[in-house]
């Protein structure tokens, strides 16, 4: 298996002006995710993985338009620490199933990610945050080790600079 690994186009959030809880892709994002599909494209990969965060979610749909592929929605690929309102502290559910698909029409996602949203635990301490973190990085290695590993697959996966 060959493992390419995609972080999400540029989003309002890393622009610096205002924060917001699900940020968009920027234009410039938008732009960086065609030419990462156009990259993509002569790699041709058999699958393409997903964060469910919304700016994932909007790269993803970018790429898979560029390739022809319908992204794959992993809940554990969400960036780490998961889903906070601004400023810090205050936790929130993931985007609504029916929200990632307005975003991402043909996603592929699993049966965890409902109208009640995909992330519906407790805040943590940094801590727990971190051993989340490698929980969900464990499982995501499982899986694709059990789907991918012995197959010369190419699979691409679109997330985050600190995901789990």
């Amino acid at each position: 298996m060959d493992l390419y690994l995609i972080r999400h186009g540029q989003s309002i959030n890393n622009k610096g002006d205002n924060h917001v809880d699900f940020p968009e892709l920027t234009d410039l994002g938008y732009k960086q995710a065609y030419l990462a599909g156009k990259a993509l494209k002569d790699i041709n990969p058999v699958k393409l993985y997903c964060s469910p965060m919304l700016r994932a979610v909007q790269t993803a749909q970018k790429i898979g338009s560029v390739i022809n592929f319908d992204p794959q929605i992993i809940v554990e690929l969400h960036e780490g620490g998961g889903v906070y309102t601004l400023p810090p502290g205050k936790r929130i559910d993931g985007l609504k199933r029916s929200e990632i698909l307005e975003s991402c029409p043909n996603a592929i996602l699993p049966e965890t990610v409902t109208e009640k949203g995909w992330q519906l635990h407790q805040a943590h301490t940094k801590e727990e945050g971190v051993r989340l973190i490698r929980k969900n990085m464990e499982k995501v290695i499982n899986f694709l080790m059990e789907n991918h590993y012995d197959q010369e697959d190419k699979v691409a996966i679109i997330t985050h600079g600190r995901s789990g």
